[in-house]
């Protein structure tokens, strides 16, 4: 009662009169003045609390300080004048989330903050009542805090790191048994460490860490709710971008915690099996959103510098591997956690066979080959409940099946189109599904970086000879990758093409170009794989892949055995992969256009108006999927063409230039406008490269194709290749996705055109292969891997050597200021006695007479430097041009090497071709180390140049310094010097 009482009397005021809320809240103002009771500052606290609803901007105007008076005096000392004057501040403070209030109330809301955090006692007096026990008042202190955070976080944070009980009150609200102040304390926290690492690091060292693990197990792990996901997201942000939490969290016991919390054991040998436990799990939304923040910390872990010990290069990395490739895991995790796998995860020197692939790494500790993963498929129509387990299979086995066939090798989009929705068109693949193949895509690029893997790779597609002395070859069984590769596409009116067996033959084009790219030894070997077509691979895809097995069932039919058998019979010289793709690339060109052409006849004659943009948008969806199919032929044999002209000379002999010819040529048709943007620039480009590299004597010479480019028009061809520079398929490929999503507005669905690293490609060759199509047939190829490197190191020199003038530019802009800041100082000492003066006028002229010889001499250095300088650059001129004409030379003697070894009937001539070729490569390397060591000079005279004018600039600033020091002693300086001063500074 005696509550209500002092209410209704400061309220009512003492004549009873009819007040105004203006003058209701002036009078509750007065009474939070210290020198009234607490009682009654209670009563006012709670008063100005109700009518800061509706008026808050009088009561911030007029009670604001009162309040934040009452915060710091009364609020430790009585807890609910605290909860009242805590909830009162945070409700001035807090902006409405709807936006209700308008532009006005977030004006009002952030002059109140600032009015707040006008004082970091305030602040500090917030962080002390954190460690009060109270309910009420540690959760409206956090509540209030957290509003400010959100407000002028930097502010906070700034107030944070000179409070003497921040981190220790804030990792106290951590251990609160109450769920509501631990649930708005990680709330709290988030904001409070977001982009500031020394709170970050302050946190991490009073023990954040072992406080929200201690939370994750206690709320049941990973099968936890949205308080392991917001405890989650606070160690990640306490780890992301802070390598110093980073190593601080490597040296505590925790890491393991998280293979635990996956339910991996971290201790599980390389020889055994994942447990079922990990590979086959419930999965909901919540637990793929806590999965996923704890599979981001361990890529934090893997790919930072910190650590190197078994868990980060054993234990973490095969737990992402597993994770991706044999576990039910939701497809999105698969796809971050191979994306998040180390980039050089390959053995860092095996030796070129196949089984070197298996040798250990010494960054990650083991290879992708050596791993052994037990994979798992769903059964059809059990809706994930139950799974077959699959025989085992390599980690690089499973990771190419993984890029040909997709998740679950394809079982899923199998079984839907074979259930009631099979006559429906196809409407494109699952985004999802299509960003986990492309990022194993990834991977796999990563682990072939090196040669010697390349070639192992490719040399066990090679034909053996047979040990048994009879000097037959014994043709290897052809691999899932090589089978997509070469499987032919539908011929015209038999069966309708198959968008599962395109996307596959897509991404074994990516794999395959991820083998050639940049290699010439790897395109060498290429050139002599010959696949049998006659293999114990499916010719058609199965829902299983090409070597998934089930573990309890049977071999699949047609095996090793049976391959060899038929290859007996076959009297026919194979033909080689090369020669197979562009006769597969021809196919697709005729069948589209047989298609098309038969569509459009249909559509014209017997097509009612109401069905028209049906069996038009039927029409253009199975057209986009052969321009897929003829786009992944095109960009592989330019991946490989490039600066192959063995390659290229094959790719023209089995009729590859008529193949690009006419694509170019034709009339565009109505429905394949788009198409048309693409499939022709791609083709110009084709024979821009073909033309550039076709340097091998043989049937077809640049002069046979010189006139085709002619008649096409250089203009024209060029035009093509603008216009495909600007196609969205080109520009919406980057290095963080290569899906696109369909057009129409299809829910999760996407489409693939090329991946990151043909566009990188593209985009670098597009201005040589541009240069290429205006050449002369007879002059020097554009293009030359040497010309290119000196070019970019010469750049890369010039680079340099501005960076430095611009560095040496700093630092003289620098002393420029230094030297402004020290004439003020010069100016408190005129008066001092002229015994001074005198020493100064004697030092001045005896540095004026050393100076003078001094600067004299430095400038003759420097013309000298400056001539040593440009004789070196002309002689490196010189030598660069020695180096191209050696080249050519080179290339000239290789040529006649060719003719030589086709033309000559006795092994002296090639022998005698031989040494000259070698005489020139050793010439050719001497060029270059009086190149390096031109290169080596010039630095050096850079360097001396550079200290030259650093000490120039420092004697003249000196002497500058000295006449100022005059001045200000009342010296008299010659006009002289000044000018001689002023040069000095221009020169």
């Amino acid at each position: 009662m005696e509550f209500f009482s002092q209410t209704y009397v400061a309220l009512r005021g003492p004549t009873g009169a009819p007040q105004t809320a203006t003058d209701t809240i002036s009078r509750l103002s007065d009474r939070l003045s210290p020198a009234t009771l607490l009682a009654d500052r209670r009563a006012a606290v709670l008063a100005l609390k109700g009518l800061a609803r509706d008026c808050k901007k009088d009561v911030g105007d007029r009670s604001l300080s009162g309040l934040l008076q009452v915060l710091q005096n009364d609020a430790e000392v009585d807890a609910d004048i605290g909860k009242a004057v805590l909830e009162t501040l945070n409700l001035l403070c807090e902006v409405d989330p709807e936006g209700k209030e308008g532009k006005e109330g977030r004006e009002l809301a952030m002059k109140h903050t600032d009015a707040v955090l006008a004082n970091e006692g305030v602040v500090h007096t917030m962080f002390g009542l954190m460690g009060d026990n109270n309910f009420y008042t540690r959760f409206g202190t956090l509540q209030l805090l957290s509003t400010l955070l959100k407000n002028r976080r930097h502010v906070v944070q700034s107030y944070f790191l000179t409070a003497q009980a921040g981190a220790a009150s804030v990792i106290a609200t951590l251990e609160d048994k109450r769920e509501i102040i631990r649930n708005e304390a990680l709330s709290t926290l988030q904001l409070l460490v977001t982009q500031s690492a020394d709170i970050q690091k302050v946190l991490a060292f009073e023990g954040a860490f072992e406080k929200l693990f201690n939370i994750v197990t206690q709320e049941g792990g990973i099968e936890g709710g949205l308080v392991v996901q917001d405890t989650l997201a606070c160690v990640d942000m306490l780890l992301r971008f802070n390598s110093s939490n980073q190593n601080y969290f490597h040296s505590t016991p925790l890491p393991p915690t998280l293979s635990t919390l996956l339910l991996f054991p971290p201790n599980l040998p390389l020889s055994e099996s994942a447990p079922q436990q990990f590979a086959l799990q419930f999965w909901d939304a919540q637990k793929e959103a806590n999965v996923g923040y704890i599979v981001d910390i361990i890529g934090l872990l893997v790919g930072g510098k910190a650590g190197g010990g078994d868990l980060e290069s054993i234990v973490f990395p095969r737990l992402l591997i597993e994770l991706a490739l044999s576990s039910n895991a939701p497809t999105s995790l698969k796809t971050r956690a191979l994306k998040l796998l180390p980039t050089n995860f390959s053995p860092p020197s095996p030796s070129p066979t196949s089984s070197s692939l298996g040798t250990s790494s010494s960054s990650i500790g083991f290879s992708l080959p050596s791993l052994i993963l037990t994979p798992y498929i769903p059964v059809p129509e059990t809706n994930g409940e139950e799974w077959d387990r699959l025989e085992s299979a390599s980690a690089l086995d499973v990771l190419v099946e993984l890029g040909l066939s997709g998740e679950y090798g394809g079982i899923l989009n199998h079984f839907s189109r074979a259930g009631p929705d099979a006559d429906k068109a196809w409407q494109g693949d699952s985004i999802k599904d299509l960003e986990l193949r492309a990022a194993a895509i990834g991977v796999f690029e990563n682990f072939v970086r090196k040669e010697q893997i390349r070639t192992a790779i490719l040399g066990a597609m090679l034909s053996s000879k047979d040990d048994s002395g009879t000097g037959e070859s014994t043709r290897p069984p052809t691999t899932p990758l090589v089978h997509s590769l070469i499987v032919p596409p539908p011929a015209p009116g038999t069966t309708p093409i198959d968008p599962t067996s395109v996307a596959s033959t897509q991404f074994a084009c990516w794999l395959f170009a991820c083998l050639l790219r940049g290699s010439p030894e790897a395109k060498r070997l290429a050139r002599e794989v010959k696949p049998s077509m006659n293999s114990g691979v499916p010719q058609t895809p199965g829902p299983t892949g090409g070597f998934f097995v089930p573990a309890d069932g049977p071999p699949p039919p047609g095996g090793q055995g049976a391959s060899e058998k038929e290859d007996d019979d076959d009297d026919d010289d194979p033909q080689t992969l090369l020669a197979i793709l562009t006769e597969n690339l021809s196919l697709a060109f005729l069948s589209r256009s047989r298609v098309l052409s038969a569509t459009q006849g249909q559509e014209h004659a017997h097509a009612p108006h109401g069905k028209e943009s049906q069996v038009e948008t039927e029409t253009d969806r199975e057209q986009k999927i052969w321009d897929r199919l003829i786009v992944s032929y095109m960009s592989l044999l330019a991946t490989w063409l490039w600066e192959d002209p063995g390659a290229t000379k094959e790719f023209l002999e089995c009729g590859g230039l008529g193949v690009l010819v006419e694509p170019i040529n034709q009339i565009s048709s109505p429905s394949a406008s788009q198409s048309d943007t693409l499939i022709p620039g791609l083709c110009v480009f084709l024979l821009g490269i073909t033309y550039e590299f076709n340097r091998e004597p043989g049937e077809i010479t640049r002069k046979t194709i010189y006139p085709i480019l002619t008649r096409l028009g250089v203009d024209t061809l060029i035009g093509r290749l603008n216009r495909m520079r600007d196609d969205e398929r080109i520009r919406g490929v980057n290095p963080e996705g290569v899906v696109l999503e369909l057009s129409g507005g299809k829910d999760g669905k996407g489409e693939v055109w090329f991946d990151w690293a043909f566009v990188d490609f593209w985009k670098s060759g597009y201005y040589t292969v541009q240069r290429a199509l205006s050449t002369d047939p007879d002059q020097l190829a554009s293009a030359s891997g040497q010309n290119a490197e000196t070019a970019i190191l010469i750049s890369s020199l010039r680079d340099s050597l501005r960076s430095q003038t611009e560095e040496i530019e700093g630092l003289k802009e620098q002393l420029r200021l230094m030297h402004a800041q020290v004439q003020p100082q010069g100016s408190q000492g005129q008066g001092k006695n002229n015994e001074e003066i005198r020493s100064l006028q004697s030092q001045l002229s005896h540095l004026h007479t050393t100076t003078s010889s001094e600067i004299s001499s430095l400038q003759s250095q420097l013309q000298s430097t400056q001539s040593a300088l440009q004789a070196s650059e002309s002689k490196a001129s010189s030598l660069e041009s020695q180096l191209a004409e050696s080249q050519q030379r080179i290339g000239s003697l290789q040529s006649q090497i060719s003719q030589a070894q086709s033309q000559a009937q006795s092994s002296h001539e090639l022998t005698e071709l031989r040494n000259q070729l070698r005489k020139s490569e050793d010439k050719r390397k001497e060029l270059e180390k009086e190149l390096e060591s031109s290169e080596e000079k010039k630095k050096e005279v850079e360097k001396e140049q550079e200290d030259l004018l650093v000490l120039l600039d420092e004697v003249t600033g000196k002497r500058k310094r000295d006449k100022q020091r005059m001045r200000e002693k009342g010296m008299e300086v010659s006009e002289d010097e000044d000018e001689g001063g002023d040069d000095d500074d221009d020169e």
